[in-house]
């Protein structure tokens, strides 16, 4: 921002008048916070040959190159996901868009009693964005 009195009909102000304007520096702070956003499963429990249940995932902030997130369970034999990855490009919008995932309860015939599994998403990778690396 620069500043200079135009014209003034203020002999007091006359003194200050200059050719020079006079420079104030503003620092404008980044608000941003690079981050993945895991939405809640609309359910903590799956049920064997039950219903599917689903979550969502976005980031936080926009990526300068296409950022990838693999999804996956830790135990295959009680529940899959679909999709298996998620992709979000660096076009300015897609990276604050929800993108679901499913989870997919197995069924068997093991009388195993309530197993508890867990949901896995890895640390966002990208080709070169230097913060989602």
């Amino acid at each position: 921002v620069e500043v200079a009195v135009a014209s003034t009909s203020d002999p007091g102000y006359h003194a200050l008048m200059s050719d020079t304007p006079k420079a104030v520096d503003i620092v404008n702070s980044d608000d941003d916070t690079p981050g993945v956003t895991v939405g809640i499963p609309t359910a903590a429990r799956t049920q064997e040959n039950g219903p599917n249940e689903t979550f969502t995932i976005k980031l936080d902030t926009d990526p300068s190159d296409a950022v990838t997130i693999s999804v996956s369970s830790s135990d295959a034999t009680e529940a899959l996901v679909f999709p298996t990855s998620v992709v979000f490009a660096s076009d300015g919008f897609s990276w604050a868009i929800e993108q679901t995932v499913t989870i997919m309860p197995q069924d068997d015939d093991d009388i195993d009693g309530d197993v508890v599994y867990t949901i896995l998403t890895s640390t966002p990778t990208s080709a070169s964005d230097v913060v989602y690396p």
